[in-house]
């Protein structure tokens, strides 16, 4: 379905999210193939119950999935972080619900699996091939890592697919400075144990090196910086492609951490933040809590926003949708916005630079 020089983020379903996608220039999305975290529905703690239905959390997925990205290209869609037992009202299975959405669009949607998903999780996906014939993607993560061509086969008759209807992804997850050596390491190891590995459709090799509490990293009312070690993991890979049966596409989870966090909103100190995605480095511009008293709140941003513009980072306002808007905040002429508006921004500016960092690779 696509080489080494494409990109495949892993987008969390959320609404900031949704728009950076949708801000993209169509010659961008064609370099990529996102894959779509379907996220749990949002719980209410104040009055200790769910904030909607799961028919209700997926109603829309279709009608924002085509107008975030369209119905020319391909998407992976993931539906791992829904419980298992979950159901739709009328007992229909989630991915058959979401997936039907999805047609009624004219969408390509290729569901994804893995090797812990349960048996109705698998027949779903079986079905779903059956019918769109559109293949399915393997995520294999931690514990596939043994013994994994087993697995694939294992999975392949499951499944009843043959290679050349299966994307891979080899997901490292995250990714730190210990682990960096031994993330490369073991995508290599994977690779070239899987003998068949160039009859895939694709093969790609994803993780993250951001962390999972900015706090630790980068301290409230600084500007610090985080190495992108999913990128240095996949250059070191790529140097020696020589020895690899097959090289991977490259992923990552753009400027989010791999793991879900489901935080009591009431409890969170929230401090403003403005990720940057850079050459091998995410810089964070941080504020101070926003419940703080005299803080300004979200107004912080546009302070923010004039320091990133005089950063020898920042790309310039004609990089990006998400640059344009920084640009404009720090001139004062748009709006500071909440978080999501912020999320907005810096997945916009990232999906543009990696597109742009692969497209420009030395690739020899």
């Amino acid at each position: 379905m696509f080489n080494e020089r494409h990109y495949v983020p892993i987008l969390k379903w959320k609404r900031g999210e949704q728009v950076a996608l949708e801000k993209l220039p169509l010659p961008l999305k064609a370099a990529l193939t996102p894959l779509i975290e379907i996220v749990p529905v949002t719980y209410d703690y104040k009055n200790d119950c769910p904030k909607e239905t799961i028919d209700e959390h997926l109603s829309d997925f279709g009608q924002q999935l085509s107008k975030s990205w369209g119905t020319e290209k391909p998407v992976f869609i993931d539906l791992a972080y829904l419980d298992e037992s979950e159901t739709m009202h009328d007992g229909s299975h989630p991915l058959e619900f979401l997936f039907e959405q999805v047609r009624t669009e004219g969408l390509r949607g290729i569901p994804v699996t893995g090797n812990g998903r349960g048996l109705e999780y698998q027949e779903n996906v079986k079905k779903l091939n059956s019918i769109d014939k559109n293949g399915v993607c393997i995520r294999l993560e931690d514990e596939d890592f043994i013994g994994t061509a087993q697995i694939l086969d294992d999975l392949l008759i499951q499944l009843n697919v043959i290679e050349e209807e299966v994307d891979i992804i080899i997901d490292l997850g995250s990714i730190t400075k210990e682990n960096q050596s031994s993330s490369v390491i073991t995508a290599t190891a994977v690779i070239n144990s899987i003998n068949t590995i160039n009859k895939y459709r694709s093969l790609t090799v994803v993780g993250s090196g951001f962390p999972q509490n900015l706090s630790t990293q980068v301290s409230t009312g600084t500007t610090g910086s985080v190495p992108r070690y999913e990128w240095l993991v996949w250059k070191s890979i790529y140097k020696i492609k020589d020895k690899l049966l097959r090289i991977p596409t490259f992923g990552d989870y753009t400027i989010n951490s791999p793991d879900l966090i489901e935080m009591d909103p009431r409890k969170m100190q929230m401090a403003a933040g403005i990720r940057y995605t850079s050459i091998d480095n995410y810089y964070i511009f941080r504020g101070i809590s926003i419940r703080k008293a005299n803080s300004g709140g979200w107004g912080q941003a546009k302070a923010l926003c004039q320091e990133i513009i005089k950063h020898p980072c920042y790309c310039g306002p004609t990089f990006s949708w998400g640059d344009e808007y920084i640009n404009d905040c720090a001139k004062g002429t748009a709006s500071t916005g909440t978080a999501e508006t912020w999320r907005r921004v810096g997945t916009n500016h990232h999906l543009t630079f990696i597109t742009n960092e692969l497209a420009n690779f030395p690739w020899t």
